[in-house]
């Protein structure tokens, strides 16, 4: 079997290549010191076998792809929520392997017709499966094994409980504030005295985030947000910012902000970095990022570090009533929406895991795998884009392992996660607010403004303003109600429409 490796990707993160190694991101050591480049190739050096391999991968702490090719056959993975994405496709004896979708393609690119169905509901292509026919994807958590003309797929890393927590609720909080302590450690030595830039939102997850730098003693801090000025996110995220001391900046999304992005140069360099033959067009934080970057707001070498996604790992996307045989269905339901129609045709894609798990594990394992990993996730290669690396400190493994072990009663409703963020994190700090727990009174008062917002703050980002771009640029037959603009649901048409013409239809 004839190999070839195409890495082109180098925004922000760049490739490192030694010894038939290729890596890119970084790795924790067991002193907690990031390995980078040279580093990154002597931890895979050696891993020449499927078994070898997911040893490795499953010691790994941090953000990373690799490509490890030798005489008997090529290994190559990425990290568990897929943070570089690597394809390939296999024809005619030549397994081709790149970090881009097209060069990965035997030949003629072709759309693949379900994945576009599926990708028109969801805004990504799930499984191994790419908007292009006969191109693979390598999937989150796992590995890709090409030996004697037989290419194999692993997964190293199932969202299923492996060692259950035991003992009270009360043991717990201690344990999990200690995890949140040591990602706030590892973060300030990847960031290695570089700027951290924080998105801060009105939420919990990027301000645990500040929180965590404060706490570290970590000055080198600057926080922004966007949209409109009236929106409640803004003055909680300026609220946050100033308790904790740090820089703020407020970026207003303005028609002449946006302008007639779809045409420039740097729009259509984005464009498939982002999609990539998976994943949705992403816009939400494009314009802040290109104004802090180009109005030079911040560090030539800073760090972006988002808050994604604390609401998943607490168990804020859990469903009740969940059984086996309703699963898949309940998948559908919820993730599939970004149009009408019927979808049970879709319902072959969805993929459980075949290991024995609780019904709410599957349903948390094709998360990860799927929407988090390639719609969530995804979205940081925006801060690749224009020239920045980025850190998920709420992705740290450790975590991630003691979320997964995370009996269902404790991670129900945020349980265990909210209480320890607010006496651990938030009171300490004094951004403890809004406060979690009110009078049966005030919380009737607080449910009341709550939907007062989503009628006046319902589009608090602007999307409306992005989405008449795209509604412009090609006849859709897509609209939005006053109440709401389903920007998902707009950007993945256009997308579609555009690749339709760039293939021939």
């Amino acid at each position: 079997m004839k190999v070839e490796v195409r890495l082109v990707y180098n925004y922000g993160y760049t490739w490192y290549t030694s010894d038939g190694i290729s890596v890119k991101g970084f790795i924790y050591d067991t002193e907690d010191n990031p390995l980078r480049e040279a580093g990154l190739v002597a931890f895979f050096r050696g891993a020449d076998s499927a078994e070898t391999l997911q040893d490795r991968l499953r010691q790994a702490n941090g953000l990373f792809a690799v490509v490890i090719q030798t005489d008997a056959g090529v290994y190559c993975a990425t990290d568990r929520t897929r943070t570089f994405p690597l394809y390939y496709s296999l024809d005619k004896g030549v397994l081709r392997i790149s970090d881009a979708v097209e060069h990965a393609a035997p030949g003629l690119l072709q759309m693949d017709t379900l994945s576009k169905e599926e990708f028109l509901y969801t805004g990504y292509v799930t499984g191994n499966s790419t908007l292009l026919k006969d191109v693979c994807q390598v999937q989150a958590g796992a590995c890709l094994v090409g030996v004697d003309d037989q290419v194999q797929e692993y997964c190293y890393h199932f969202y299923v409980a492996d060692k259950p927590l035991t003992g009270t609720f009360d043991a717990l909080p201690d344990q999990l504030a200690g995890l949140f302590d040591k990602a706030g450690e590892r973060l300030v030595k990847a960031l290695a005295g570089r700027t951290a830039v924080v998105p801060l939102s009105g939420g919990y997850d990027s301000r645990l985030i500040a929180v965590l730098l404060k706490k570290q003693g970590y000055s080198k801090v600057i926080c922004f947000t966007y949209g409109i000025p009236s929106s409640p996110d803004v003055r909680m995220s300026a609220r946050v910012a100033a308790e904790l001391g740090f820089p703020w900046h407020f970026i207003a999304y303005t028609p002449r902000l946006v302008g007639d992005f779809l045409h420039t140069p740097e729009f259509k360099a984005y464009l498939p970095f982002v999609v990539n033959g998976t994943s949705a067009l992403f816009t939400q934080d494009y314009f802040a990022i290109r104004q802090l970057v180009t109005q030079k707001m911040i560090p030539e070498d800073a760090v972006i570090v988002p808050g994604h996604t604390g609401d998943f790992i607490a168990g804020g996307h859990l469903e009740a009533g969940l059984t086996e045989d309703n699963v898949a269905e309940r998948l559908l339901q919820r993730h599939y929406v970004f149009r009408t129609g019927d979808k049970r045709s879709l319902l072959s894609r969805i993929h459980l895991p075949a290991i024995p798990a609780q019904p709410y594990e599957y349903f948390e394992h094709w998360n990860l795998k799927e929407r988090q990993s390639k719609f969530i996730i995804n979205s940081n290669r925006i801060y690749e884009f224009w020239g920045h690396e980025h850190l998920v400190p709420l992705w740290d493994k450790d975590l991630l392992l003691f979320f997964q072990n995370l009996p269902w009663e404790y991670k129900w409703g945020r349980k265990l996660f909210d209480q320890v963020v607010f006496r651990y994190f938030f009171e300490p700090y004094s951004v403890a607010f809004p406060k979690k727990r009110y009078p049966f009174v005030l919380q009737k008062i607080a449910g009341a403004r709550n939907r007062m917002r989503r009628i006046f703050f319902s589009d608090p980002v602007n999307f409306k303003l992005i989405a008449r771009s795209f509604l412009k640029d090609r006849q859709l037959g897509l609209r939005w109600s006053n109440k709401e603009v389903n920007i998902n649901r707009i950007q993945t048409a256009w997308y579609i429409a555009w690749l339709e013409d760039h293939l021939g239809g």
